[in-house]
């Protein structure tokens, strides 16, 4: 704005005031400005509730439920040794942990191993509907399956070849945690791994 027009403003506004009121106004000092509030700090609580939940619930590492002892009890006679493991940890809204066991060999054959998988949910209902889901799966592929009431609504066994090697797949909840068992074996350990798994399973 010009200094002209400054100055024209400043002399306008008496004569405005005064034709609003028959008494001159008395000019009210200005308030102090308030001061702005002080940033808060960030929180390092997350304000997603499903999110808040995941973090209360107990992390269970799955090398703490399949063990060595346990594995061996999968395959009589094998002494095993650790090949990989992830601890329990949060992988977007889930808790994911996983323990992978191999058979001490020396002779040239693929070795046995068995294998943990556990994603723990915020609910059951999440838990049971990746189970629904994985069955889906299951079925669209061709694969040869079963259900196994025994773990449960939708537990389901699989066997099919993974990186040639006949791999044994039972998939089942247990309260919000879905679990992914796997266990290697050759046509003819085909049906009792299986049972060992399924008997592990029900342990969990």
């Amino acid at each position: 704005m010009r200094p002209s027009h400054i100055i024209f403003s400043l002399l306008t506004l008496p004569l405005l005031a005064a034709g609003c009121s028959e008494t001159p106004a008395t000019p009210s000092p200005t308030p102090s400005p308030s001061p702005a509030p002080a940033p808060s700090a960030p929180s390092a609580q997350t304000t997603d509730p499903d999110l808040a939940l995941l973090r209360t619930l107990p992390r269970v590492d799955a090398c703490t439920q399949l063990t060595q002892e346990k594995a061996a009890t999968i395959f009589p006679g094998n002494t095993f040794s650790l090949k990989d493991q992830r601890p329990a940890g949060e992988s977007g809204y889930e808790i994911l942990s996983a323990c992978y066991w191999i058979a001490s060999t020396t002779q040239p054959v693929i070795p046995a191993y068995v294998d943990l998988t556990s994603r723990t949910n915020v609910s059951e209902k999440r838990a049971t509907d990746f189970l629904a889901t994985r069955l889906d799966l299951a079925r669209e592929s061709g694969r040869t399956y079963r259900l196994e009431p025994s773990l449960g609504k939708d537990a389901f066994v699989t066997s099919h070849n993974v990186y040639g090697v006949r791999t044994i797949i039972v998939e089942f909840v247990k309260g919000t945690t879905y679990y992914e068992l796997k266990g290697s074996a050759t046509g003819k350990e085909e049906a009792a791994i299986a049972n060992a798994l399924i008997t592990f399973a029900k342990s969990l």
